[in-house]
């Protein structure tokens, strides 16, 4: 039986040689919205973990919108730990009884006094023109949560969806990972990141900083190359950071060729075949079981995991047809808080004819 393979492939943003996985945590609070941290304090921490970079995300109604942390981000200096500029769009008067949050992140330091305005007249048409000016990203948080759900409408214009969060995880009463998939389902191209919530480190919490991780693929762990990973889509969710990415690609099943990677946005179709890694098992306490790979938000393949790290699946992609994929690692992890769910990692998916 013979098939023809579409030879022009246009490959958006294929990662260049070089790249790496930085792992890091998009949603922490300082000491200026109920935290018992300075950014110091915390970029010794994150340090000390074995993350590359976070994001001060401190409740812009505990500041009353005035983004507090952001001189002591200008002077930390912790080796090897970048900080992104932060906040997190709280509406209502109180957390407590908010009707949503929004995290919002930039390489450098911002005007935020629309953002301010928007929060309080909850004018998302002026959310939008905030975020245009500043040429931020712009994350809905744990929208599914209960107690804390998202309840405006959406802006017409987010990046991403907080779809792993620390205190609600993937198992308690979340619902953003299912409705990322429908998304999917619905030919949507959202960002999903998660985020650990965290506000002490100092003492036994509900959550631990990079719990969960987000890892992005970019040139180093400056901020400005974090936020290009970001933007670009090249992010992995795991558990924690010591829970490694694992990896997904796309082949020429003809020429074996590679063609795209996680982020990547692909116009062809064929007969390609997806390659799923494994990542090194980084310790003990954490045994993979299977992989589950998705194809516009629905499941496609359940592999067994055995001795092998490397595994191959054929699929076709019609012309003009959009296509997502996009890999789940389940397993078992001792360390995992609340007795979480048995999902280890999510990938972004690798986009095709979007």
């Amino acid at each position: 039986m013979k098939f023809i393979v579409f030879s022009f492939v246009c490959i958006l943003s294929l990662p260049v040689l070089g790249d790496q996985w930085l792992a890091g945590d998009l949603h922490v609070h300082s000491v200026h919205s109920g935290g018992d941290s300075y950014v110091r304090e915390l970029s010794l921490h994150a340090q000390k973990i074995g993350l590359n970079f976070y994001a001060v995300t401190d409740h812009d109604n505990k500041m009353k919108g005035a983004p507090l942390a952001w001189s002591e981000i200008r002077e930390q200096d912790v080796d090897g730990v970048s900080v992104l500029y932060g906040m997190e769009w709280t509406s209502g008067d109180k957390w407590t009884n908010s009707i949503g949050h929004l995290n919002i992140w930039s390489d450098r330091p911002f005007l935020y006094e629309k953002f301010w305005k928007s929060n309080l007249l909850r004018d998302l048409h002026l959310l939008e023109e905030a975020r245009r000016e500043a040429g931020v990203l712009l994350s809905v948080n744990h929208p599914r949560a209960v107690g804390f759900s998202w309840e405006l409408d959406y802006p017409q214009h987010f990046d991403a969806m907080e779809i792993w969060n620390g205190p609600f995880s993937l198992s308690r009463s979340n619902l953003a990972y299912r409705d990322w998939k429908e998304r999917l389902q619905n030919d949507e191209h959202v960002l999903a990141v998660g985020g650990s919530d965290i506000h002490k480190i100092k003492r036994d919490s509900h959550t631990r900083m990079g719990h969960p991780t987000t890892w992005v693929r970019g040139k180093s762990h400056s901020s400005s190359h974090v936020m290009q990973a970001l933007s670009e889509g090249r992010v992995v969710l795991t558990a924690d950071p010591y829970i490694l990415p694992p990896d997904l690609s796309l082949y020429d099943a003809h020429s074996e060729q590679l063609l795209g990677q996680i982020g990547d946005q692909l116009y062809t179709h064929g007969l390609f075949y997806l390659r799923l890694k494994l990542p090194k098992n980084a310790y003990s306490g954490v045994a993979f079981k299977e992989l589950l790979l998705y194809r516009n938000g629905k499941l496609l393949k359940k592999l067994k995991v055995d001795e092998k790290r490397i595994f191959a699946v054929k699929d076709r992609v019609e012309q003009r047809e959009k296509v997502s994929y996009f890999l789940e690692l389940r397993g078992e992890n001792k360390g995992a808080l609340w007795g979480d769910s048995d999902i280890l990692a999510i990938t972004n998916p690798i986009y095709i004819n979007f």
